[in-house]
């Protein structure tokens, strides 16, 4: 749920055991709740996942997890996946991918989609969220 409204992602976990199972452990501690969206590229991607509790941050950011193997999962609009920086880094940042440049996601090892948002006006509403920063 958002303040624009509510998205829902199509969960998929045989494209991404490992990180489709970190994401529901995620969802289920209550971690995403009060989050902002940080980082919001109009035409590439939205990025969440920095808890709003810092001790609740502090107990998932060193719990990085393996990456799964690359199963040839297209990134369309609405594609969820772990954020990272390398091999093996993936730990709470989520990004949804955006068109048209989001379509060139999932190259790096840590990019490895485990859902995503079929509804086109979900999507439209995921990919209109505020970029602009002060």
């Amino acid at each position: 749920e958002t303040t624009k409204g509510v998205f829902t992602i199509d969960m998929h976990r045989e494209w991404a055991p490992i990180g489709y199972d970190r994401f529901m452990q995620l969802v289920e501690s209550d971690f995403f709740s009060d989050q902002i969206l940080y980082r919001t590229i109009p035409g590439f991607l939205v990025q969440f996942g920095v808890a709003a509790d810092p001790e609740v941050q502090s107990r998932w950011s060193d719990k990085r997890i393996k990456d799964d193997v690359q199963q040839n999962i297209p990134f369309t609009q609405g594609t969820v996946s772990f954020a990272g920086g390398g091999a093996n880094s993936r730990s709470s940042h989520i990004f949804i991918s955006l068109d048209p440049k989001g379509r060139n996601l999932g190259k790096a090892l840590h990019e490895r989609p485990f859902g995503r948002i079929l509804d086109p006006l979900q999507q439209q509403m995921v990919g209109s969220f505020w970029s602009e920063y002060g």
